[in-house]
């Protein structure tokens, strides 16, 4: 039997230090560790909270890097755009100066060319009242002179038209004999040459004439090349050829106005009506064909209308053409009359 009155056994901790050799008996305490190591991480003291969340008082601590550079290229892009806002007023400034420059230099630019413009039309209304004094008669001290305040009128300048045409020598185009003679306003120069394709044993004469019109307010210059060729041909250096005489003549007519047929003839589709005409027939006898086969009932129809109206034109210079080259052996009544007529008007004697 255990007496409970006793006191209990006392129990005993065994404690050990790294170290020591010995054992520490402690009665009445109970068991803190078996065994206690030095701490490997040492805490910084924590105080207690008072709130809550804690927040950063900035007026106290400074900002982190990162938020001081933020705030650093911040104020930089202000500054920037300061600059830029000054610069921009300073263009603008400055454009707004050249540009009144460039108004009073464009101001005085062209009152100097209209000054010039007004020089050049004195001198030349002086020089053609020179060249007219040139050829008046001197007059005596004792002759008066009205003095006028009218200017002499400029005279038109000298219209230049140059060509080149293609022409075989055994069909001469006797057309241009006849604009030679009664185109006075004009002056046709030919100057024909030899082509490779005609041979040597090919004579032919050139019947145009040579002489040189100085009154004429026209000059075309034809360059007229003989060669093997199927019907005249003009060349035109920016457009497309011109094949036939029929289509020749209304070419020269619509080049010079005061013959435009179009213009001057009160039914020019006559006109048109004897080219196109002329101009089928002669391939229909170029190619074999007869007089027989040909209606002259086009020709003749309307031929007081057309031949020699007011004047001889550019039909009756085809027509008479076409006759020349490709004489036919009968031909209407009306037709006869009218040759003739043609023979004497259009050409010489030393070429009929």
């Amino acid at each position: 039997m255990v007496d409970e009155t006793q006191d209990p056994m006392p129990i005993f901790q065994v404690q050990v230090r790294v170290g020591e050799n010995h054992i520490n008996r402690e009665p009445n305490c109970h068991l803190k560790v078996m065994y206690s190591m030095y701490p490997l991480t040492k805490l910084p003291p924590i105080p207690p909270p008072d709130v809550m969340y804690k927040m950063r008082n900035i007026h106290e601590e400074p900002f982190p890097g990162d938020v001081l550079e933020f705030l650093n290229i911040g104020r930089s892009v202000m500054d920037e755009r300061d600059n830029v806002g000054q610069e921009f007023f300073r263009l603008l400034k400055t454009q707004k100066d050249i540009t009144s420059n460039y108004r009073d230099l464009e101001t005085r630019q062209n009152r100097v060319l209209h000054q010039l413009a007004e020089l050049k039309k004195q001198v030349s209304t002086l020089c053609q009242f020179l060249k007219q004094s040139n050829g008046i008669p001197k007059l005596n001290e004792n002759t008066t002179v009205k003095a006028t305040t009218d200017c002499v009128s400029p005279q038109e300048p000298v219209r230049h038209i140059k060509m080149i045409v293609h022409a075989d020598p055994d069909y001469l185009p006797y057309s241009v004999l006849a604009l030679q003679k009664l185109w006075n306003d004009v002056d046709i120069r030919v100057t024909s040459y030899k082509h490779s394709s005609i041979t040597a044993s090919t004579q032919f004469t050139v019947p145009f004439q040579k002489s040189i019109n100085s009154t004429a307010k026209t000059i075309i210059h034809s360059t007229l090349i003989w060669k093997q060729t199927k019907d005249l041909e003009v060349i035109i250096v920016d457009g497309c050829n011109i094949i036939g005489e029929s289509n020749f003549l209304r070419y020269l007519s619509r080049l010079v106005d005061t013959h435009n047929y179009e213009k001057i003839h009160t039914q020019p589709h006559l006109l048109d009506t004897v080219l196109d005409w002329c101009y089928k027939t002669y391939e229909h006898l170029k190619t074999g064909g007869t007089y027989k086969e040909v209606d002259f009932n086009t020709v003749t129809r309307h031929f007081e209308k057309w031949a020699n109206q007011p004047e001889p034109n550019i039909a009756d210079f085809a027509l008479w053409s076409l006759f020349k080259r490709f004489p036919p052996e009968r031909k209407p009544k009306i037709l006869d009359r009218w040759y003739d007529s043609c023979e004497k008007a259009f050409i010489d004697k030393v070429y009929a």
